[in-house]
C-alpha cells in the first residue's frame, strides 16, 4: 500500500533533517532530483521507508518487502535459501523446524522426510527412520520404517533389527521375539527352517547342522523328542547290568530278547553266535570259568544260558554241547585234564589215580609206571619206576632189581651180574680182589657201580671196605696210598698232588706257612725256611711275613723289622733305617718344600741354616732361628756372636742382612748396636769411632 506523506505548507520544500529531504530540489533549490535509495514521497518531500518495507517502482510510495525478501534500512533483500523474512520482514531467519525452502520461501516437509542439512531442500527419512510434520525418528528395536517412511512397523515374520532396519533372519534362525524381533538367533532345541522361520521336527528325525531341515535319523540311531539323533549303543544301568539295545523305528532303543544280540548297525537283533549266549541283548562266550579256584566247563545248548557240563565230560570245541573225556583224560565241573605222567585215568573219567596207589595197584610184587598219563603197566626186571612213577628206568651201574619194584645195592663184597648202562642187572655176585662200598651207608661218597679202588686224595681204610680221605698234610693220587709233600710243597686242597710254596715256607712238605712279622721266605718259589729282614738291610721290614720291603726316607724300622714310622718332629732319616737328630747348624728337611721342620714329622734329611736364612743359626739342629739385631751367625751357624766382638763400629739392624756392618764416616753404633747415629759433638770420625 502506497504511503502518503502529508504536506505542511508552511515548510514546503523543507522535512526534518532527520526523515526529509528536498524532493527533486537540488542544494540550491534550483532543481528536482529522485528521492535516495530506502526513500519515497509525494509533493517534493522524500521520506526513508520504515524496516521491512521499500519505496515502489515509482519511489512515490513505501511497500512491504515481497515473499522471500527482507530488510532494515527501506530496501528488500532476498533470503537465502533454507532461510525466510521474520514476522517484521526486517531480517532473514532459518525456516523453522521441519520446514525448507530455497529463494526465502520456507514449506513444512511432507510425512516421511527431514529438511536436509541446509534446510533448502526436504529429503526422504533417513534408512531406520521415520516422522511425521518434517521430523524423523529413528524406529524403536524390532521395528522398521513403513513404506512411505511416516510411521515404523513391527519387523515382518523371518526379520529383525535393533537399530531401525529389519533384515532377513537366514536359514537355520528366526526371531527372538515375536513382538519385539531384535535379532535374530538359531532354531530352538529340535527345530529347523529356512526363510526365518523354525519348525519342531517330528520323532525320528532331528534339526540337521545347519537348523535348516529335519533329518530322518540314519540306521541305528533313534530320537524319541525330535531334539537329536542318538546312537542306539548298549548300554549298562547303576547295577552294573548290561543291555543290548537296538532302534527298528528311528524312535525307540530297546534291549534285544535273550539270545540275541543287536546287529551291527543297531537296527535289528541277530542270534547269538555259536558258542555265545546271553539275556537282555548281550552274548558273551560260553567259556570255562573259575569259580572260588576251581575251573568249571561250560556249554550253551540254547544260547541264552551257559552251564557246567557233567563230571567226566567237557565241552565241545564250539561249547554247544558237551563230550566225554578223550583217553589219558579225566575231570569234574565240565573240564578234563591230562593225567600226568604216573598217572592213568579212572574208569569214570572223573579222576585221574596214582601209579603208586597201593589202593589201586599191587606196590608188592610190581613197579608201576605211565609215561603218558594213558594207563600204568608193570616194570620188568633189571628195571624200577623212577621217583614220580613217570617211566621204568633201567637199574644204574651198581644196582640191580629182580622183581621191578625198586633198583637195590648190592650186599658188601659183592657187586651186581652186569655192569653197564642201559643193560639192568637182575641179580649180584660177590666182589673179587677189591672194596664195595655200600652207598646206603656212605651216601656222601656217591654212586658206586662195582668193586673199585678209592679215588685220588684217599687210601683204603683199615677193614679195606671202605676209604678214607688222606690225613692232613698228605696226599695220594691213585688213592692207594698217602703220602707227605717235599719241603717247599704242601698237598693241594683236594689232597690229589703236591703244589708248590710262592711268599710262604714248609719245613716237611705237610703245610705252606707263612714267615713271622720282620722275615721272608729264604726264596720267593719252593722255600723251606725264613731269614730275618735284618740280615737282609738296615732299612728292610716286613709285616706279614711275606716279603721284606724298604722304610723310605722319613722314616724308621722298628725293632722286629715288622713296621715302618715315620720320624717324630726334630729327628730325619734318609735311608729308612733309624731315625736321628740333624748337626747343630742345620734342621730338618720337610719333603713337601717348606722351609721349616715338617710339624706331624717324616723329615727326609737336614737343611742348613745358611739356605734357611742369613742371618739363622741351629745351636741344637732342631729348628734355625735368626740371630737378634747387634748380633750375627757365627761360620758354622752354630751360635750369635755380638757385633762389638768384631769392632766397634759395626752394629746389624733389621735391613742389614745376614752380617754386621761398619757405620759410615762421621757416625757411630747406637747404644743397642740396630743402626748408625752421628758421632757426638765431642767426637768425630771419618769410619766409625776408630778409623
Amino acid at each position: 500500500v502506497p504511503m502518503q506523506f502529508p504536506v505542511d505548507p508552511l515548510r514546503f520544500g523543507h522535512v526534518l533533517a532527520s526523515s526529509l529531504e528536498l524532493a527533486e530540489g537540488t542544494s540550491d533549490g534550483t532543481a528536482c532530483e529522485s528521492c535516495p535509495t530506502g526513500y519515497a514521497g509525494t509533493g517534493g518531500v522524500c521520506g526513508a521507508c520504515d524496516p521491512g518495507t521499500e519505496p515502489d517502482s515509482s519511489q512515490i510510495a513505501c511497500q512491504a518487502c515481497s515473499t522471500g525478501r527482507a530488510g532494515s534500512n527501506g530496501t528488500c533483500t532476498d533470503c537465502g535459501g533454507g532461510t525466510e523474512p521474520n514476522e517484521d520482514l526486517t531480517a532473514c531467519q532459518p525456516c523453522a523446524a521441519g520446514w525448507a525452502g530455497a529463494s526465502g520461501v520456507c514449506s513444512q516437509c511432507a510425512a516421511g522426510s527431514e529438511p536436509s542439512f541446509d534446510s533448502q531442500t526436504c529429503v526422504d527419512c533417513a534408512t531406520g527412520y521415520a516422522g511425521t510434520g518434517g521430523m524423523c525418528e529413528v524406529c524403536a528395536p524390532g521395528n522398521e520404517p513403513d513404506m512411505t517412511r511416516a510411521s515404523c512397523q513391527t519387523c515382518g515374520v523371518g526379520f529383525a533389527g535393533s537399530d531401525g532396519t529389519c533384515e532377513a533372519c537366514d536359514d537355520g534362525e528366526q526371531a527372538n521375539d515375536v513382538t519385539e524381533p531384535t535379532a535374530c538367533v538359531a532354531c530352538p532345541t529340535g527345530s529347523a527352517g529356512v526363510g526365518g522361520t523354525c519348525a519342531e521336527c517330528s520323532v525320528g528325525s532331528a534339526p540337521n547342522a545347519n537348523l535348516t531341515v529335519c533329518d530322518l535319523c540314519t540306521i541305528g540311531r533313534y530320537s524319541s523328542s525330535g531334539e537329536q539323533c542318538e546312537a542306539c549303543a548298549d548300554s549298562v544301568d547303576g547295577n552294573g547290568v548290561s543291555y543290548g539295545r537296538f532302534t527298528d523305528d528311528l524312535v525307540t532303543c530297546v534291549a534285544c530278547p535273550d539270545g540275541t544280540r543287536p546287529s551291527a548297525t543297531h537296527s535289528s537283533c541277530e542270534a547269538c553266535p555259536v558258542g555265545t549266549a546271553g539275556q537282555r541283548g548281550t552274548c558273551d562266550p560260553c567259556v570255562n570259568v573259575v569259580e572260588d579256584g576251581a575251573t568249571i566247563g561250560k556249554h550253551t545248548p540254547d544260547r541264552i544260558v551257559c552251564e557246567a557240563c557233567a563230571d567226566g565230560k567237557e565241552p565241545n570245541q564250539l561249547h554247544t554241547g558237551c563230550t566225554a573225556c578223550t583217553d589219558g583224560h579225566a575231570g569234574r565241573d565240565g573240564v578234563c585234564d591230562r593225567c600226568t605222567s604216573g598217572q592213568q585215568p579212572s574208569d569214570s573219567s572223573m579222576e585221574c589215580l596214582m601209579c603208586n596207589d597201593p589202593n589201586e595197584f599191587d606196590q608188592v610184587n610190581h613197579g608201576w609206571a605211565s609215561a603218558t598219563g594213558l594207563s600204568c603197566v608193570q616194570c620188568a626186571m633189571g628195571r624200577a619206576p623212577d621217583a614220580s612213577n613217570s617211566e621204568c628206568d633201567i637199574c644204574p651201574p651198581g644196582r640191580y632189581s629182580s622183581d621191578g619194584v625198586t633198583c637195590s645195592f648190592c650186599p658188601p663184597g659183592e657187586e651186581p651180574n652186569t655192569v653197564e648202562f642201559s643193560v639192568g642187572a637182575t641179580h649180584c655176585v660177590q666182589c673179587i680182589n677189591g672194596t664195595h662200598r655200600h652207598n646206603e651207608d656212605h651216601p656222601e661218597l656217591g654212586v658206586m657201580s662195582s668193586c673199585e679202588t678209592c679215588s685220588a686224595g684217599q687210601q683204603p681204610n683199615a677193614d679195606a671196605d671202605g676209604c678214607d680221605a688222606c690225613p692232613a698234610g698228605r696226599f695220594s693220587t691213585d688213592g692207594s696210598m698217602c703220602i707227605r709233600c717235599d719241603a717247599g710243597s704242601e698237598p693241594n686242597a683236594e689232597q690229589t698232588e703236591c703244589q708248590v710254596c710262592v711268599g710262604t715256607y714248609s719245613a716237611d712238605g705237610s703245610a705252606c706257612l707263612a714267615c713271622p712279622a720282620g722275615s721272608q721266605p729264604t726264596v720267593g718259589y719252593e722255600a723251606s725256611g725264613c731269614t730275618t729282614c735284618a740280615s737282609q738291610g738296615p732299612n728292610l721290614f716286613s709285616v706279614d711275613g711275606s716279603e721284606c720291603v724298604e722304610c723310605s726316607a722319613g722314616s724308621e724300622v722298628d725293632d722286629s723289622r715288622s713296621s715302618c714310622t715315620l720320624c717324630a718332629y726334630g729327628l730325619h732319616s734318609t735311608d729308612g733305617s733309624t731315625c736321628e737328630s740333624c748337626p747343630a747348624g742345620s734342621h730338618p728337611h720337610d719333603p713337601a718344600g717348606g722351609q721349616l721342620p715338617p710339624v706331624d714329622g717324616g723329615a727326609d734329611g737336614c737343611d742348613s741354616c745358611v739356605l734357611i736364612g742369613e742371618a739363622t743359626i741351629s745351636s741344637d739342629g732342631l729348628q734355625c732361628v735368626a740371630c737378634p739385631n747387634a748380633q750375627e751367625p757365627n761360620d758354622d751357624r752354630v751360635a750369635c756372636v755380638d757385633c762389638a766382638d768384631v769392632s766397634a763400629a759395626h752394629y746389624r739392624g733389621p735391613t742389614s742382612g745376614g752380617r754386621c756392618e761398619r757405620c759410615g764416616a762421621g757416625t757411630e753404633p747406637t747404644a743397642n748396636r740396630a743402626s748408625c747415629a752421628p758421632c757426638a759433638a765431642v767426637s768425630a770420625g771419618s769410619a766409625g769411632p776408630w778409623s
